[in-house]
Order: C-alpha cells, then sequence, then structure tokens
C-alpha cells in the first residue's frame, strides 16, 4: 500500500512539473523577447490547420492578421471568433474576434486579441484597410496597438504596422506577402518581432487547394509551411499542414451551413504537446467582385479572371454553368433559388449548355439578367 501511495505521488509531482516547465517556456520567451501572442498564430482554425500556411489564400475576416490584402477577396461581410488554450495550458487562454466590411471602393477590417493567466495578460487592437487595382494586385495595411501587463513589472504598449500583397500569378496560381511590424516598435527597451512571410497558394482543382510558405523572424531560422484543403463536399472541408521550425503537425475539418461555419484545428508540437483551436464565422452580405472586360490575363480573348464570389468556402468564378449545383448558381447576381432550379431542370433535359448565351433560353433568365453575369460564367472548368 505504502509503495503504491508513493508511485501514485511520484506520478502527480511529475505531471505538475512537465505543466510548469512548459508555462516557463513560454514566460521566458515573453519576459525575455517579446509579446507572447506574437508567437502564437494569430488567425483561425482553417490557417492553424494548414500550420499557419495561409498568406497567399487569406479571404476570410481573419485575413488582417496574417496578410491584410486578403480582405480584399473576402466573400462575404462576416465576424469570426476563436478560442483555444496553446499546448494544453489549463492557465493560458487565447482567444480573438475579428470582422470585415465594404466601405466605398475599399475593405475594411478590425480585430481584437486577447491572451490572458494569472501572471500576465495582453490584448491587441488591430484596423485594417485594403484595395485591389483592377483586380490585378491587391494590397493592405493594418495597424496593430499592443498592451501587455505582467503581474509586479507593469504595463506597456505600442503600435506596430503591417503590409500584406497578393498577386494572382496565373488563374489557378495566386502568389502572397507580408511584412509585419514595418515601423520596428518596441516596448519599453526590447524591439517587438519582425517577420516577413512570402508563399504561393495552388488551385489543383474546384476542390484541392496546396499552399506554400516561408516564414522568417528576427533571431530565427526560416520556417517552411505546408498546407493542403480539400472539399469533397460543398459543405465540408478537411485540411492539414507541416512545418519544420519547430517541426510541427497539424489537421482539421470545416463544416458550414447557410451563413455559418464552424471549424476545428489541432496542432502538434514536439517539445509542447498539443495544442486545440475552434473558430466561428457568420457572414452576412455577400460581395460580387465585378470583372472589367480588359481584364490584364487575356485581353485578346477578353476572359474573366478568377476570382472569389460569395460560397461558404469562396468559391471561384467563372462558375461553370454545366456543373454548378444550385448554391453556386445563387451566389451569382440576379440569380434565386428558383432560377438555379430552372438552369438545373434545363441541363437535365437539353444536355450541358454548348454556349454561354443559351442561358437565356432557361425560364426567369433574360438579357438583362445574363449581361450581369456573362463574366462571371463558364462552360468549362478552365476560363474560356
Amino acid at each position: 500500500m505504502l509503495v503504491n501511495n508513493f508511485l501514485i505521488l511520484k506520478k502527480q509531482f511529475f505531471n505538475h512539473l512537465h505543466a510548469a516547465v512548459r508555462l516557463v517556456v513560454l514566460l521566458s520567451s515573453l519576459l525575455l523577447a517579446f509579446p507572447l501572442s506574437a508567437q502564437l498564430e494569430p488567425g483561425g482554425a482553417r490557417a492553424e490547420a494548414m500550420s499557419g500556411a495561409y498568406v497567399a489564400l487569406a479571404n476570410t475576416a481573419d485575413a488582417l492578421f496574417v496578410n491584410p490584402a486578403g480582405l480584399t477577396r473576402a466573400p462575404a461581410n462576416s465576424i469570426t471568433l476563436f478560442y483555444q488554450r496553446p499546448f494544453g495550458l489549463t492557465d493560458l487562454n487565447y482567444g480573438a474576434l475579428s470582422g470585415n466590411f465594404s466601405i466605398l471602393s475599399l475593405q475594411a477590417g478590425f480585430g481584437a486579441v486577447s491572451l490572458t493567466s494569472p501572471l500576465f495578460s495582453e490584448q491587441t487592437f488591430v484596423g485594417a484597410l485594403a484595395h485591389n487595382f483592377r483586380n490585378r494586385l491587391h494590397y493592405g495595411i493594418a495597424a496593430s496597438f499592443w498592451r501587455t501587463s505582467i503581474q509586479g513589472y507593469g504595463s506597456s504598449g505600442s503600435l506596430s504596422l503591417d503590409l500584406g500583397l497578393l498577386f494572382p500569378v496565373s488563374h489557378d496560381i495566386t502568389f502572397g506577402m507580408s511584412a509585419h511590424n514595418l515601423n520596428r516598435a518596441s516596448r519599453g527597451s526590447d524591439p517587438l518581432p519582425q517577420r516577413i512571410n512570402s508563399g504561393f497558394s495552388f488551385k489543383t482543382s474546384q476542390r484541392l487547394i496546396l499552399n506554400f510558405e516561408i516564414h522568417k523572424e528576427t533571431k530565427f531560422d526560416p520556417e517552411m509551411r505546408y498546407g493542403v484543403e480539400l472539399l469533397p463536399f460543398k459543405a465540408l472541408a478537411i485540411r492539414a499542414g507541416t512545418a519544420n521550425n519547430p517541426r510541427r503537425f497539424s489537421a482539421g475539418f470545416g463544416f458550414s451551413f447557410k451563413n455559418v461555419n464552424i471549424d476545428y484545428a489541432f496542432l502538434t508540437h514536439n517539445e509542447l504537446g498539443v495544442t486545440h483551436k475552434f473558430s466561428l464565422t457568420f457572414s452576412f452580405k455577400k460581395r460580387i467582385l465585378q470583372i472589367e472586360k480588359s481584364d490584364p490575363f487575356k485581353p485578346e480573348t477578353d476572359a474573366p479572371h478568377q476570382l472569389y464570389l460569395g460560397g461558404k468556402h469562396g468559391i471561384l468564378v467563372p462558375i461553370n454553368i454545366n456543373t454548378a449545383w444550385v448554391d453556386q448558381l445563387t451566389e451569382l447576381p440576379g440569380i434565386g433559388k428558383r432560377s438555379a432550379e430552372y438552369i438545373i431542370a434545363y441541363r437535365k433535359q437539353h444536355g450541358s449548355f454548348v454556349n454561354k448565351a443559351d442561358l437565356q433560353n432557361v425560364k426567369t433568365i433574360g438579357s438583362a439578367v445574363y449581361e450581369k453575369i456573362e463574366l462571371l460564367i463558364t462552360i468549362n472548368d478552365k476560363p474560356e
């Protein structure tokens, strides 16, 4: 009996010791270098599930934390919340709120991040503006105000500036880059971190996206990040990712229902254990990204450039009217559920559309509606 009690106490001691060591590691980075939240991925569960390989794909409200240029590709005005307990530490709570909305010809974003523990608290407030030049170059800037309070040390605040860029290399490849803390802000005598993220997002099909990113932070070696997003069904997304510095693996999934998205991710760390993250997104007014006929990619054919157009996972336009389901078709301006059902019924009766203009033969769709959506639709898997 005495031996058993000793073994139980020994196990409990080492469990508490392990938790304390992990907390000390995190607190040490806070006290010696820079804000702890700067070392945690500020994006939602979608980005976390792909190990942070999100700089070229960012198209949701939390893009302002990762790449503010991504706000221009947000499919709808929305609000996103996320929560996690980093590395399973019960004394640490990390959460954020972000939102995006249209203002004149710009996209605006706002966000707040909170990291708390019994010994310290840290809040970050972010505002961002983004714009795009002829759908060829997307750019955005974000301002972040950091405020850190440490028990026994007082509190301090600082303001940092971030810049983000997105450049569609082709219809299926996008290059993204973001630079954080351009003004070299500091907390007292300690400089805040500066980092640059750059990478590519490859859309290999309507349902598969591959991401590659290089993350470089001052005082640290470059980190390679890889992520994949698969949409086996229109309401389900499966994601996974890996990175090498520190070595880690992540995965997760997302469900969508009407205007609500629920995302989950878990991240494994060799030294600190597992982190679980949850995100909840509410979408409101959907945005239609207009396309000019003088598209810079193929001006000789007036082919439309693929852009994000509404949709719960950011459906790409042009939409293939020969394969699109009801939810996709209703993303088009002037196309309601009834018209979408007529389109599908027409395909069943007459077969695939041979020409886009044949869409005018569908009941409820006339020339006025067709003119609105002509550049947003296709009859092939690739732009014409």
